[in-house]
């Protein structure tokens, strides 16, 4: 299975180790992104399994490779997390 990569505070990675699988908090997703998210179920329901976990209504962004020649992501970079935030 190959390895896929996402940005998460501490407390989801404390719910991963927990359970197993990681679950979007639609609290958490910018009302302008709300379009976006349901284009992209729309599509994931088309070409791919449903998913089958209860509550599960939107997707954790993720990626296998984040730019060519690269597998993670810079997390020096303004753009990903605020600053002082601890990844893990």
């Amino acid at each position: 299975m190959p390895t896929f990569w996402t940005i998460q505070s501490l407390e989801k990675w404390k719910e991963f180790e927990s359970t197993g699988h990681l679950i979007a908090n639609e609290n958490f997703i910018w009302p302008e992104f709300i379009t976006a998210y349901e284009w992209i179920i729309k599509k994931m329901n088309e070409r791919c399994k449903p998913c089958t976990i209860p509550d599960v209504k939107y997707p954790i962004w993720a990626w296998y490779q984040y730019l060519p020649g690269k597998m993670r992501a810079d997390l020096r970079s303004k753009a990903l997390l605020a600053k002082g935030k601890k990844v893990y």
